[in-house]
């Protein structure tokens, strides 16, 4: 499905926590984030950056063969300690979206290893400064997450910050707006789809990848099958809402 992104989409993965202590749903172990990432090295994938990723939706600028965007969120000093050295064995590009207020604490990285990561070919982008979420927020509080978030991490590195994930995804109207008008070029969900022109630049899909029960098939459903997957949770959305629980409750998520 991936090889052809201007029929299918560019895919962009989501990762939260890599290591083999912390056994929640956002962790993924050490092993199983390095064979994905040999499976796409093995595949001809190439990695992607955001802005490589901005020019094309904006410009039609063209992208290398099965292109693909790596993300993580929040700022896991475990993605510093473990992801960074296996996409260098790579050869691979990625972004952390960084909590702002979280970044120099522990569990999280440094503002060294920040610069270390960019280095070696992270992006640092925005995730706002406190992880709330949004669309629960006072929208007069809204300024401070967003914008606040933005300029505190551009404090920090020094360098500009435009582009931003949504803490769990959830956005709405005012949201993107307050998004839009903050300077940020693009923000993503985790709703499950790729990424294509013509798409709402400040609710953009993303695949999220965790541990779950089979995370090596989940992984490979959600990268060769986003535009049924995306089929399938709009679906369980809608018999949700609709009072279909139950029917609900079985929809294949993967």
């Amino acid at each position: 499905m991936s090889a052809d992104y201007k029929l299918y989409g560019v895919p962009v993965l989501n990762y939260h926590q890599i290591n083999d202590e912390k056994h929640s749903a956002l962790t993924l172990h050490v092993d199983q984030f390095k064979e994905q990432m040999e499976y796409l090295h093995n595949h001809g994938y190439n990695t992607i950056t955001l802005d490589q990723l901005y020019d094309y939706l904006q410009n039609g600028t063209e992208l290398p063969d099965k292109p693909i965007v790596i993300t993580f969120d929040d700022g896991y000093v475990d993605n510093y300690k473990h992801a960074l050295p296996i996409l260098k064995e790579y050869n691979m590009k990625a972004t952390l979206f960084m909590i702002s207020d979280a970044a120099n604490t522990p569990g999280f990285v440094s503002t060294e290893q920040m610069r270390q990561m960019e280095v070696a070919g992270f992006d640092i982008q925005g995730h706002t400064n406190h992880h709330k979420i949004l669309t629960h927020m006072d929208p007069t509080e809204l300024p401070d997450a967003i914008l606040g978030g933005k300029t505190s991490m551009e404090g920090i590195l020094g360098e500009p910050i435009v582009y931003l994930a949504y803490p769990g995804g959830f956005n709405d109207m005012l949201v993107q707006y307050v998004t839009k008008e903050s300077g940020y070029k693009m923000a993503f969900t985790v709703q499950p789809g790729t990424v294509k022109p013509g798409d709402n630049l400040y609710a953009l899909d993303r695949l999220a990848i965790f541990q779950g029960d089979t995370p090596y098939l989940s992984f490979w459903l959600r990268l060769h099958c986003a535009p049924f997957i995306k089929y399938s949770w709009a679906l369980r959305d809608t018999l949700r809402d609709n009072g279909w629980t139950t029917l609900a409750s079985i929809m294949p998520l993967f």
